[in-house]
């Protein structure tokens, strides 16, 4: 039963991943009588002060792309989750920085693995709760509708959790510069020397600094340790890009679109590298091939439009026009409802 609380907090409900038909909460936990209706152990109750509540609701096939955080514990009411789990020390292939969502990872590139990089698998049925120690890799995939809770540690407790939370809540604030977040970062490193994770990082606070080439030394080393690692290839076409290696950038965007077809940004990376280059009509291409995949992403019928017109195509501008006008009248309609 709904509490007037819970009514408000509705509201607050987001998508949990680029798929809106998976949908957290914050306050829905505590804001209802779930909490009341939960028989949990009693080594499990719960300390607002110390703790976030979480509520999933997703439908099959949904999921959440590879992630790590403090302590947490997972419980599913109904329905069932699929889990993929890799320790801290091990990076997912595909990586972390999410360049796959769950079921496309599972579907395309899962398979490819061999038996030491596939993970830790458990499928958990109503009823279970599973623990997911602090620092490890995790990544769900919802196995028909599913209805869960999840309550994590506000604070990490290990060395490396600290250095990786403290990193974050420093990009959040934007109060420091790059020089302490890359000092974290090396620490990181220096735990985890292996970690394409933290070369990828390294390379775009490089890249935010203008050392370019710091940038591609530590961006190559990641997509090497990692070759399934799209985001690191696409941040090192563009560190190439800048660099005036075009050829050696366009050849890593198309990699990175073979490894992961249905990733956006890829083709928004891709298309705005051929209009800076002056190839209109691939570029055009490319937003086209893009809004096939996000057929609701403005840019893509912003820049579209931009290429036709400057290809001489006033029709087919006219209608990328008409599209774009049509997706923000529906934004605004949302924006009014809510």
């Amino acid at each position: 039963m709904l509490s007037d609380k819970a009514h408000r907090s509705q509201r607050q409900i987001h998508a949990f991943s680029t798929d809106c038909r998976y949908v957290f909460d914050r306050a829905f936990y505590d804001d209802t009588d779930l909490s009341d209706t939960l028989h949990l152990p009693s080594f499990l109750t719960v300390d607002t002060d110390l703790e976030d509540s979480l509520f999933f609701l997703g439908s099959t096939g949904t999921g959440v792309s590879f992630h790590n955080h403090a302590d947490a514990w997972n419980a599913v009411i109904f329905g069932r989750k699929r889990w993929f789990l890799y320790n801290f020390d091990q990076n997912p292939p595909g990586g972390v920085t999410p360049g796959y969502g769950q079921l496309d990872w599972f579907q395309n590139l899962y398979p490819n693995l061999t038996t030491d990089q596939k993970p830790t698998e458990c499928i958990q049925e109503p009823g279970e709760i599973l623990y997911v120690p602090e620092g490890v890799y995790h990544g769900t995939i919802n196995l028909g509708d599913t209805i869960a809770i999840g309550i994590q540690k506000k604070e990490a407790a290990t060395e490396a959790m600290k250095y990786v939370y403290e990193e974050n809540n420093l990009r959040s604030k934007g109060e420091t510069t790059v020089i302490d977040r890359m000092e974290l970062t090396f620490k990181l490193l220096d735990i985890f020397p292996g970690s394409a994770e933290m070369n990828l990082r390294l390379g775009v606070l490089n890249q935010e600094i203008n050392q370019m080439e710091s940038a591609e030394t530590y961006l190559q080393r990641a997509a090497s340790i990692d070759p399934y690692f799209v985001i690191a290839r696409l941040v090192l076409a563009e560190v190439k890009a800048k660099l005036g290696k075009n050829d050696e950038a366009e050849a890593l965007m198309k990699k990175a679109l073979a490894l992961n077809p249905n990733m956006w940004d890829v083709y928004a990376k891709y298309g705005t590298f051929l209009k800076q280059n002056g190839r209109f009509k691939d570029a055009a291409e490319i937003f086209r091939q893009g809004i096939k995949v996000e057929p609701y992403q403005k840019a893509f019928y912003f820049y579209l439009k931009d290429m036709e017109e400057k290809l001489g195509n006033k029709e087919a501008a006219r209608r990328a026009g008409q599209q774009l006008r049509r997706i923000e009248q529906l934004e605004e309609q949302q924006e009014r409802h809510n």
